[in-house]
């Protein structure tokens, strides 16, 4: 299983350091792949400034690298992480203000999420879960 929670390996960046790569998670599940090694993808945490397109655009990586489930995954704001995350994102304001809005004023990321992974999946016969 690897984690994803974003497409824009800069955002990633910013609040994933020392993680790997999205190119180096995706090169991962492709090598498995033709490997036949049966693969999964945790969907999380979901950055809240993931678009439609970007969720297309991963399916399309996980279909391609034939991942045989998605777990899907909220972004879970423990004691301390918003704190944590509210300090890195001091340095890019529009960033700070996309996170903000999506968790705490609309809401709506993680349904209309699911749904879009939902329709796709299931014609391309991937397992869907949630963790949340």
């Amino acid at each position: 299983m690897i984690s994803i929670g974003t497409i824009n390996d800069n955002e990633r960046k910013i609040l994933e350091p020392h993680s790997s790569s999205i190119k180096e998670r995706i090169n991962i599940l492709e090598t498995f792949s033709k490997k036949e090694i049966k693969t999964s993808v945790f969907l999380g945490p979901i950055y809240p400034t993931i678009n439609n397109n970007d969720i297309l655009k991963m399916l399309d990586f996980f279909i391609k690298s034939n991942v045989k489930e998605i777990m899907l995954d909220n972004l879970h704001l423990k004691y301390g992480i918003w704190n944590n995350i509210n300090y890195e994102l001091k340095k890019y304001p529009k960033l700070k203000n996309k996170f903000t809005k999506e968790k705490f004023v609309d809401k709506k990321l993680i349904d209309n999420a699911y749904q879009i992974i939902k329709n796709k999946a299931k014609h391309e016969n991937i397992k869907i879960s949630t963790a949340f």
